[in-house]
């Protein structure tokens, strides 16, 4: 009988164990995923301060040059061709330019986690 006791108290020990492991991980899990999430929307929140001042000086750009050109239309032709060439160079380096520096960025956030433990 005293063995089968032991038997069960270490299979209850056991049994705490695993469940102690299980909400630790899904803790981590949160913890990462809160992370990531407050990087992304911290990243939003500076392309959008990043856009309105884009829209500043795409306004300011404009009316210089309608005054240098002395054509409303001809400034915006300038302006747009400017970013055209900008899109279509974003266009053909995405991949090294924005795709690896996120993934970089969202993988430096999991492994500093790991690294800090």
């Amino acid at each position: 009988m005293k063995l089968n006791d032991q038997i069960e108290g270490a299979v209850k020990e056991l049994e705490g164990y695993v469940e102690a492991r299980i909400e630790h991980t899904r803790l981590e899990t949160v913890e990462k995923a809160t992370n990531t999430l407050s990087t992304v929307l911290g990243w939003i929140g500076i392309a959008a301060i990043a856009f309105v001042f884009t829209l500043l000086v795409t306004v300011m750009a404009i009316v210089l040059l309608e005054q240098l050109t002395g054509g409303f239309l001809t400034a915006i032709l300038i302006v747009s061709s400017f970013y055209l060439i900008l899109l279509i160079l974003m266009s053909k380096f995405r991949e090294k330019i924005l795709i690896v520096h996120i993934k970089n960025m969202i993988l430096g956030i999991y492994l500093k986690d790991e690294n800090q433990k």
